[in-house]
């Protein structure tokens, strides 16, 4: 967004002081909100949200799952990222605030 926003500057499709100002703006209030976010849980939880179970006891959740968006390869890519050879060892499965998937082994025995 910065970079789009400082091209328009370059090209001589904006004037730079506004271009500028607009700039700094966007840096401040992400400045702002992150700082925020790290400060108070509640304002972390409305701008990052929250972690999503995908799968506990190693059941998917199908409903949640078709909801975010994730399938079961989705599952199986992050198991095998994580070292599991993939399904059938993994436990739980979380979607997290950063978008990445989670797995726990399933414990043994």
């Amino acid at each position: 967004m910065i970079g789009s926003n400082l091209s328009r500057t370059l090209t001589g499709n904006a004037r730079f002081l506004p271009t500028l100002a607009a700039t700094i703006s966007i840096v401040l209030v992400f400045w702002l909100s992150d700082h925020l976010a790290a400060r108070w849980p509640f304002f972390s939880r409305l701008t990052k949200g929250e972690p999503i179970r995908l799968m506990r006891y190693g059941k998917p959740a199908k409903a949640t799952m078709r909801r975010h968006g994730v399938s079961e390869g989705d599952i199986e890519e992050a198991a095998r990222a994580s070292g599991k050879a993939g399904f059938e060892e993994t436990d739980d499965a979380v979607l997290e605030r950063n978008g990445k998937i989670s797995t726990i082994r399933r414990k043994s025995g």
